[in-house]
């Protein structure tokens, strides 16, 4: 447990008095241990009185062809009532014969089919639709634990009571607080499992279909280019041109990675063990508090970091997901990934964008990742981290431009040199914070910028996967970062 928590991982907590009848019901389904002094409460995870990682993401590939385990997925939560199959749509999507039709066709029935007819609806997918396109083809169910949507919920429970203590539970609108910014405990974990399924674009390697509770996940056990150059949607040709970016483009079709169905399987296997362990350690509650003299558990704390884990997983999945479609945009949602990792303190943007930095990163995960996962995940890495190193190139020869890096700088107590570690950095830096405009710089500021010619290598926006990767690949960096305060 963290160092500052209280003894034995037990952590002081007071529950919000219209939750008090039914707190104990709802700590035990969320496996919280507590015990009762008076009107306090003393909190702990079930698994920090085991000492073993909670399984609160459980994996399970069920093979198209071979073996019938379809059965399985009978298992599953029920649907609200209103999410049935229509019957129309799907019929439009089967007559269709191309692999997008085929895809939907997939998310739409895994999403509205009851688990009483999931396995035979699954069955007769896979059979007909998806083997024939992919004869590799496999189901991943991903099931979230009754505990991980039971610790989202109690804890947007606890703060929505302590936003507005009138709530009335029960009434079909309760824990209203924040409830579209971290969802993924509770409905399809989409946003746990976007970045991975992504690392490879522009080529597609399997589609998500989410449910409450679960995600079924159509592995193909190959790849196909998910984008096609020019587009057939008309509005493409509406798009600005990203010609601030430079460099080769990766276009869907002429640079296919060599990758075999077991090297996918492995990594996505791997992503949803380390999502798991993060899972495991964002989700105890004594971990969360202000005070480090008295620590009691703080639910707001707690809800904002879980919300911000998931901003990250989503901003990093938008990052890779427009690959060779929009660098701009991409940038831009690497940026906002980055800010939120500061803000986590998991590492700084300016020691995420120093070229140094990102190399040291990417070397330490090719030597610990399986090779495997390894294979998967770092050529996108890769890229990133070479069109970091490039970044220095737009540093146009002139006034400030030496041969190692910007010298003579106005600084405030005089001339400033930076190395290409810090130029790069600081431009970056400049870069990012031009969503406020260009407006407003220090006299170094504005030579820093006006010393680079503008232009950024394409991949740059990678870096937000290198250094999400580089936490899942060692999660106990979250355990030395909290508590939070």
């Amino acid at each position: 447990m963290g160092a500052a928590t209280s003894s034995g991982g037990w952590i002081p907590f007071e529950p919000p008095a219209p939750l008090t009848p039914s707190i104990t019901a709802y700590l035990s389904v969320a496996g919280w241990q507590h015990r009762r002094d008076g009107a306090v409460y003393r909190l702990r995870t079930q698994e920090s009185y085991t000492r073993q990682t909670p399984v609160l993401l459980d994996a399970r590939h069920i093979p198209a062809r071979g073996t019938d385990a379809f059965g399985h997925l009978a298992s599953l939560s029920e649907q609200p009532p209103s999410w049935a199959p229509p019957a129309e749509a799907l019929r439009r999507l089967h007559e269709q014969d191309d692999l997008p039709a085929r895809a939907a066709e997939f998310q739409l029935n895994f999403l509205t089919t009851r688990p009483d007819g999931l396995p035979h609806a699954m069955r007769t997918f896979f059979a007909d639709r998806a083997v024939p396109a992919f004869p590799d083809s496999q189901l991943l169910v991903v099931a979230m634990a009754q505990e991980l949507a039971s610790r989202y919920a109690l804890v947007r429970g606890l703060v929505s009571l302590e936003n507005d203590p009138t709530i009335a539970l029960g009434n079909g609108h309760e824990l209203p607080a924040g409830r579209a910014l971290a969802t993924s405990g509770i409905f399809g974990a989409q946003s746990y499992l976007g970045a991975a399924l992504n690392v490879l674009a522009p080529y597609v390697y399997a589609v998500p279909a989410p449910r409450m509770r679960a995600v079924g996940i159509w592995v193909f056990g190959d790849l196909t280019p998910g984008a096609t150059w020019p587009s057939n949607q008309l509005v493409d040709a509406l798009k600005i041109s990203d010609d601030r970016f430079t460099g080769p483009s990766l276009r869907g079709g002429q640079n296919r990675p060599n990758l075999t169905s077991s090297q996918l399987h492995t990594f996505l296997t791997w992503w949803i063990a380390r999502v798991n362990d993060v899972l495991a350690l964002a989700t105890d509650p004594a971990r969360f508090f202000l005070d480090k003299s008295t620590p009691t558990y703080d639910p707001g704390l707690h809800w904002q970091y879980l919300a911000s884990i998931e901003r990250v997983l989503r901003d990093v999945a938008e990052t890779m997901l427009d690959s060779e479609q929009n660098e701009t945009a991409r940038l831009r949602a690497a940026y906002d990934a980055l800010d939120a990792m500061e803000g986590m303190k998991l590492v700084g943007f300016d020691a995420a964008v120093t070229p140094s930095n990102a190399r040291k990163a990417y070397d330490w995960l090719n030597q610990q990742l399986p090779a495997d996962v390894a294979a998967v995940a770092l050529p996108a890495c890769l890229r990133g981290v070479e069109a970091l190193d490039r970044v220095k190139d737009g540093f146009s020869p002139g006034r400030y431009v030496g041969t190692d890096g910007l010298v003579n700088l106005p600084g405030k107590n005089g001339p400033v040199k930076r190395s290409w570690d810090g130029a790069t950095a600081g431009y970056l830096r400049l870069d990012r914070n031009s969503a406020h405009s260009f407006l407003n710089q220090t006299a170094e500021q504005k030579a820093v910028l006006l010393s680079h010619n503008g232009h950024l290598p394409r991949g740059l926006a990678n870096i937000a996967l290198l250094w999400l990767i580089r936490l899942l690949a060692d999660p106990t960096q979250l355990a030395v970062k909290l508590p939070v305060v």
